[in-house]
């Protein structure tokens, strides 16, 4: 668990398979680690980091990881490798998370929908360049 700065406790989808992957260049790092990225992300995530469409809404003490999901998947895909995907939520929304050793790692997933949200990311992986639409 990790701690916000308003201190709500939370952590991210997939944690359980992230204790092996390591920095992808193989060199020592202050971040090392997917725990590392996202210690530090809980401190710096704010309303200028949320994806545009989101920056009205955003309240930090309320959740710090909403609309940090595309900047957060490229740090995640740019440090530890693996793919970026890419669903549209309903809305007209899209969500953004990688997949790591065949195990999907969204570090900011949407609140309601985690369980939606899983299921469509199990049942088909699609490209950044391709999406499925899903209700969360």
């Amino acid at each position: 668990m990790f701690t916000t700065k308003s201190g709500r406790e939370l952590t991210y989808f997939g944690r359980e398979y992230t204790a092996d992957i390591r920095r992808a260049d193989g060199k020592q790092h202050i971040i090392a680690t997917v725990d590392d990225l996202f210690e530090l992300l809980l401190k710096v995530w704010c309303r200028d980091t949320a994806y545009p469409s989101c920056q009205k809404d955003y309240i930090q003490e309320n959740d710090p990881t909403y609309g940090q999901c595309a900047i957060s998947a490229m740090l995640v895909y740019d440090m530890f490798g693996g793919t970026i995907h890419r669903i549209r939520v309903s809305g007209g929304g899209t969500h953004y998370f990688n997949q790591i050793n065949g195990h999907y790692i969204p570090v900011r997933v949407p609140g309601n929908g985690i369980l939606t949200l899983f299921a469509a990311m199990t049942a088909a992986c699609y490209p950044q360049d391709d999406a499925q639409t899903v209700s969360i």
